[in-house]
């Protein structure tokens, strides 16, 4: 009998924590893929204590994930998810390690999507000539060089949305339960 097929998609908290949740529970009776387009995890919340630090997030917030995923058995692949076609059960994606490979095949039993959500600050009107932002280490050394070399004083707006983290009461009894990051 073959061993049913998990597919992770992200690497990031979600991804790695869920990937080694499952891997403790089934143990060898199930092959892992993981499937995320950085081979580092990023530890986003202390960005902002490098940025105003003058420290390049990028030397001590990343950490490479696949010591874990090798002492676990896993598979990782280096890509950029494009499709999840649930009909098949297959998610296609391309390795972008090097650039030029084609879009590539696998099929899955379980899915566990963990990819986090897409940023749109191109969305935002005036954001690229005069926002800033810490969410990931590109835009964090941005903000961190102009505080540390263009910043010549005055007025500094910091916002933010309100934030809510569980399970929202307001969702059906009888939902199912998803991770998610």
């Amino acid at each position: 009998m073959n061993r049913p097929n998990i597919v992770i998609l992200g690497c990031n908290f979600a991804g790695l924590t869920t990937a080694r949740y499952i891997h403790a529970v089934v143990k060898d009776k199930a092959d892992i893929t993981i499937i995320d387009r950085k081979s580092l995890l990023t530890f986003v919340p202390n960005i902002p204590m490098q940025v105003l630090a003058n420290i390049n997030p990028a030397i001590d917030l990343q950490f490479k994930f696949m010591t874990f995923l090798e002492h676990d058995g896993s598979r990782f692949i280096q890509a950029e998810v494009t499709t999840i076609d649930p009909d098949t059960n297959t998610v296609l994606y391309q390795p972008n390690e090097r650039a030029g490979h084609p879009v590539r095949k696998l099929r899955y039993d379980y899915l566990v999507v963990a990819l986090g959500n897409r940023l749109a600050y191109d969305k935002i009107e005036g954001f690229e000539e005069h926002g800033h932002s810490v969410t990931d280490v590109f835009l964090g050394n941005r903000l961190r060089n102009y505080l540390h070399k263009n910043y010549k004083g005055g007025p500094i707006a910091i916002t933010s949305d309100i934030f809510h983290q569980g399970k929202s009461d307001k969702l059906p009894k009888d939902m199912p339960i998803a991770l998610t990051a």
